[in-house]
């Protein structure tokens, strides 16, 4: 239901959980949740400048980009060829 857009506290009464812990162990990841993950980490990097307003180096997107390989690797099992870093 969450992922559908449901509120959890919404979904949690649905379901007759009362504590958020116990609604979340049963919250599993799956493959394709971490795959939307790294997509939308991808697109948050894209959006940033790769300079400041007076013209050094924010680092931030270097720095995006190597996390994006290592999520890749670990979750995806490798980084596609053709991602520049």
């Amino acid at each position: 239901m969450v992922r559908a857009g449901v509120p959890e506290s919404v979904a949690m009464k649905t379901s007759g959980h009362k504590t958020a812990s116990v609604f979340r162990r049963y919250d599993i990841t799956s493959e394709a949740d971490l795959r939307q993950a790294v997509q939308k980490t991808e697109a948050y990097v894209r959006s940033l400048p790769e300079k400041q307003e007076h013209g050094q180096s924010t680092g931030l997107k270097r720095a995006g980009w190597g996390l994006i390989r290592l999520y890749k690797y670990l979750i995806i099992g490798g980084v596609p060829t053709g991602i520049s870093c």
